[in-house]
């Protein structure tokens, strides 16, 4: 408890200074302590009693009139309780305008949980389970969200042995640098096999033999981008990226670490959505406010997540790299990754989020070595602009206005 307050009071100096310099310290989040934090702290709110576990979802909207298994007045926790000792309650639905109402209120448990998005109209629906409980048993428990995420006991992140393949479900895949921030994707537990659910691609772009070898399960050595050294591997290592549930391709300075990511992987299977992010901090830099790290338990469905970070259902990148254009070094590929699905923008609805319980900090240019990003030196900002702009019109790419269609508060 002290060190974690320890960490706390030092987040909360470094928020006011909007700086993060080489991520020594993690956010002690989402399960907060060490005194009030500031009204503008994401460490604001608590989990839910009983502790968080997964199981289910709050909702804006309503599910409509008919089939109700019971009707009475309860805390949210004791609804919830109910309705998983229930075989037959499928959620329930309440009037107030909190979607985690800490008072007493009157809850209809229902045995069907078709929700009417209403946003804004002060009903909530809670459903139990996820979208990615119908993909059959290869999906994993909604209960390993909550060890990866480190929940209010403590737990240490959800393991897993690599399969009969030699490999586990997931994949980080990174083009790394001499700066880069990977140990940190590894704290607090080192390099060892037994505390993630992903293997590490590690394509090193720099100059010194076997650096940050140690970390990776795959290990290369090429110039590139971040893309462009993915779609070398997908070209001469494809068996490195096959039988892969999803794939994060991570940005080699994020600030985050093993529970963090294992949580983003188990939730991009239990909402089966094709794009998921961790939210960014405010105090690392934001590129969009979309993006930006909302308070609470919450996922929001969006049609715009940034380059940064994303985790890609497999065959979701599978699509992008199938048209990939290596001359794009980074400016534009997170619109057109968007864009590769068959859909528009306002189809994108429920497949592409924004997780606020899984946070991350986007370093700020100025905390980087020299001050700079390590993409400059690959391509100039004019020179991507101009790689772009020749994309977008060889591809009939577009550039939308952001949309947060809707959010759901995980219990």
């Amino acid at each position: 408890a002290a060190a974690t307050s320890a960490v706390a009071a030092a987040v909360r100096s470094t928020h006011a200074r909007r700086s993060y310099s080489h991520f020594d310290l993690f956010l002690p989040l989402p399960w907060c302590s060490g005194g009030p934090p500031p009204a503008t702290s994401p460490c604001a709110w608590a989990p839910p009693e009983p502790p968080f576990t997964a199981r289910g979802r709050v909702m804006e909207g309503f599910i409509p009139q008919g089939g109700d298994e019971l009707v009475a007045e309860m805390t949210l926790a004791e609804a919830v309780e109910y309705c998983h000792l229930s075989p037959t309650c499928l959620g329930f639905t309440f009037r107030s305008a909190e979607a985690l109402p800490s008072a007493r209120v009157k809850v209809w448990l229902k045995t069907t949980r078709n929700v009417k998005a209403k946003p804004g109209a002060g009903w909530h629906a809670y459903v139990k389970g996820f979208p990615g409980d119908d993909k059959g048993p290869a999906r994993p428990p909604p209960a390993a969200l909550r060890k990866a995420l480190g929940a209010a006991g403590g737990d240490r992140p959800a393991g897993e042995a690599p399969g009969p393949s030699g490999k586990r479900r997931y994949l980080v895949f990174t083009s790394a640098g001499d700066a880069s921030s990977l140990p940190k994707w590894f704290a607090p537990y080192g390099p060892g096999p037994g505390d993630r659910n992903w293997d590490c691609c590690v394509v090193y772009y720099g100059a010194q033999r076997g650096r940050w070898k140690e970390y990776a399960d795959m290990y290369l050595e090429h110039k590139g981008g971040k893309f462009e050294n993915l779609l070398h591997v997908y070209r001469t290592k494809p068996e490195w990226v096959a039988g892969y549930d999803s794939v994060m391709v991570l940005d080699d300075d994020v600030g985050i670490d093993t529970a963090r990511v294992n949580a983003c992987f188990e939730l991009r299977g239990l909402l089966d959505v094709w794009l998921l992010q961790p939210a960014f901090d405010p105090v690392g830099k934001i590129s969009h406010g979309v993006t930006r790290l909302q308070p609470g338990p919450t996922v929001r469905f969006t049609n715009f997540i940034e380059m940064t970070c994303p985790v890609f259902e497999k065959r979701a990148l599978d699509r992008f790299m199938a048209v990939f254009d290596p001359d794009l070094k980074g400016w534009g590929a997170d619109w057109w990754f968007l864009q590769v699905h068959g859909c528009g923008p306002m189809q994108l609805g429920g497949r592409v989020a924004v997780a606020d319980v899984v946070p991350c900090i986007n370093p700020h240019d100025a905390e980087k070595p020299g001050s700079q990003r390590e993409i400059t030196k690959l391509q100039g900002r004019d020179d991507r602009v101009r790689v772009w702009t020749r994309i977008k019109e060889e591809h009939g790419l577009v550039e939308w206005e952001k949309v947060q269609f809707s959010r759901i508060w995980l219990l």
